[in-house]
C-alpha cells in the first residue's frame, strides 16, 4: 500500500489519462510507463493517477479494483522516494503493473508471486524509460533584490498617482465649497439690506 490517498474521480466516464504529479520527477516518464502498461494489457488510456513522495521511502502504490460505480472510477496512487538516488524505473514499472491489473479487476489471488510482490524481471514495456528528478534552480539573491526594488518603485508610482488624483479632487471640492459660501453670503446681504420707505419700498 502507498499510504497516500487515492485521487478523487468526479467523472466516472473520464475519457483521458490525468496525471497528478506532486513530486519533482518529470511527468513525461511517469505518463509513458502508465500508458505503456495500460496498452500492454489492452486497456483504454484513461483514469486518474496521483504521484507523491513516499513517506517511508521506496516505491509503493494502491488502486481501485475495477471500475465499479461504488469505487467512483479508475483511480490510482503511486509513490516515489524523495531521494532521487533511490529511484528505480524498473521497480516503479513493477508497481505500476500491479496496480494496472487491479484496474482490470484482478485481485491479489489472481496474481503470480512476481506480479503480486513487484519482483522478478522488469516488464518489457518499461524498457528505455528513466525517471528523472528535476533539480530546483537555486534562487539568485541579486534577481530577488532587483524584483523587490522594481516592485517598490511600481507601488510608489501608483501611490503618487493616487495622491495626485486625490489632491485634484480636494481642490475641486474646495472650489465648490468656496462658491457655495459666496452664494450664501450674497443671499444674506440681500435679505438684510435696509428698506427705503420714502422711495416706496415699504409701508409708511
Amino acid at each position: 500500500m502507498s499510504r497516500v490517498a487515492l485521487p478523487s474521480v468526479t467523472h466516472r466516464h473520464l475519457r483521458h489519462l490525468e496525471i497528478q504529479n506532486e513530486t519533482g520527477y518529470r511527468t513525461r516518464a511517469i505518463r509513458t510507463l502508465v500508458v505503456r502498461a495500460l496498452r500492454f494489457y489492452g486497456m483504454a488510456v484513461r483514469g486518474v493517477v496521483r504521484i507523491a513522495y513516499s513517506p517511508v521511502g521506496g516505491h509503493r502504490g494502491c488502486a481501485a479494483l475495477g471500475n465499479s460505480a461504488a469505487r467512483a472510477g479508475l483511480n490510482m496512487a503511486l509513490t516515489l522516494p524523495r531521494d532521487p538516488g533511490e529511484a528505480d524505473s524498473e521497480q516503479f514499472a513493477r508497481v505500476i503493473r500491479h496496480e494496472v491489473l487491479h484496474w482490470r479487476e484482478a485481485g491479489h489471488a489472481d496474481m503470480g508471486p512476481d506480479i503480486l510482490y513487484c519482483q522478478g524481471p522488469a516488464p518489457e514495456w518499461a524498457a528505455g524509460v528513466t525517471l528523472e528528478h528535476v533539480v530546483p534552480k537555486a534562487a539568485d539573491p541579486t534577481e530577488a533584490r532587483d524584483r523587490k526594488l522594481a516592485h517598490a518603485r511600481s507601488m510608489l508610482k501608483c501611490a503618487r498617482t493616487r495622491a495626485k488624483r486625490a489632491e485634484t479632487i480636494v481642490q475641486k471640492w474646495a472650489r465648490r465649497v468656496r462658491a457655495a459660501e459666496r452664494a450664501v453670503e450674497r443671499a444674506l446681504v440681500v435679505e438684510t439690506a435696509p428698506v427705503d420707505v420714502a422711495a416706496g419700498g415699504g409701508k409708511p
